[in-house]
């Protein structure tokens, strides 16, 4: 409720006229009053939009100023407002009371924090047999959770920390993959997606396509039942590092010169394309 500090003074002035001669003169300061502040002010973020939420509810209220980093952006009659949008920063909020006699004293200060949170980059998605290997580039942010992988929508992975992630055993068909990076108060954008058909190709192909060593230093030789006619090498973030034109069945593909992490060689024949995985020390 309102506190009213009701104030009425009479003020006796005795002013010396002449000698001795006095007059008397009656002064009022008229009625003033204290006004009350919103009571407290908390907020919930979710991703970039904030809603402030307040209690306070006077009988002659007119209604509220909603001030941002000190500068008044809204006036509102009921007590919660909801910004969206927001750019990444820090944000100090704070809300008066307004009344017909004036504005009230701040309420309590609530800082909000908006994360610049971006998706995983990089994302790239290969089949290695009936199998589909995700991979991405790892998201540096100290409100970071951790990762969801999605087929066709579908979160298939449930919260993850790894930059990678295989989906197993997948059926005949066309699957959209992407992943999104999870933080403190939201999930970021997709990632860029990647279209992935599974044709069914039987076990007995990709079975008859070997690597090896694996793990890999120097060189891993790549045999064949099939005339191997290309190899093309691609790092963990999808970029492309080797292409090479084999025409034999059976290769050997020089890995000294590249930095050690796992590698996806796709291999060419004339029977089809498969993909497997190689790490390099």
């Amino acid at each position: 409720m309102k506190t009213k500090i009701f104030l009425s003074i009479l003020i006796l002035a005795l002013l010396t006229i002449g000698a001795g001669a006095t007059t008397t003169r009656n002064f009022e300061i008229k009625d003033s009053c204290v006004q009350e502040p919103p009571i407290f002010l908390w907020v919930e973020v979710d991703c970039y939009v904030v809603t402030l939420y307040w209690e306070f509810w006077p009988e002659d209220l007119l209604g509220y100023n909603v001030y941002r980093n000190g500068v008044l952006i809204a006036f509102v009659v009921e007590p919660t407002i909801m910004f969206e949008n927001l750019p990444p920063g820090t944000y100090e909020y704070f809300v008066t009371a307004v009344y017909e006699m004036g504005e009230s004293e701040p309420s309590n200060i609530v800082t909000v924090i908006i994360d610049n949170n971006v998706p995983p980059e990089n994302f790239v998605a290969v089949v290695q047999g009936t199998d589909v290997l995700c991979a991405w580039d790892s998201v540096e942010s100290k409100y970071f959770v951790g990762y969801r992988v999605y087929r066709n929508d579908e979160d298939i992975s449930d919260l993850i920390n790894e930059t990678e992630y295989i989906d197993v055993n997948t059926s005949m068909g066309t699957y959209v993959y992407y992943a999104k990076a999870e933080y403190n108060n939201c999930l970021s954008d997709p990632s860029d997606s990647v279209t992935i058909v599974i044709t069914g190709i039987e076990d007995n192909f990709v079975n008859q396509i070997q690597l090896y060593p694996n793990p890999v230093k120097d060189f891993v030789i790549i045999k064949s039942d099939y005339f191997i006619k290309s190899i093309r090498v691609f790092n963990h973030t999808g970029r492309k590092v080797a292409d090479e034109i084999a025409e034999n069945k059976l290769y050997q593909f020089n890995t000294s010169k590249l930095k050690s992490g796992l590698y996806l060689f796709e291999i060419e024949t004339g029977e089809g394309i498969t993909t497997k995985r190689i790490i390099v020390e």
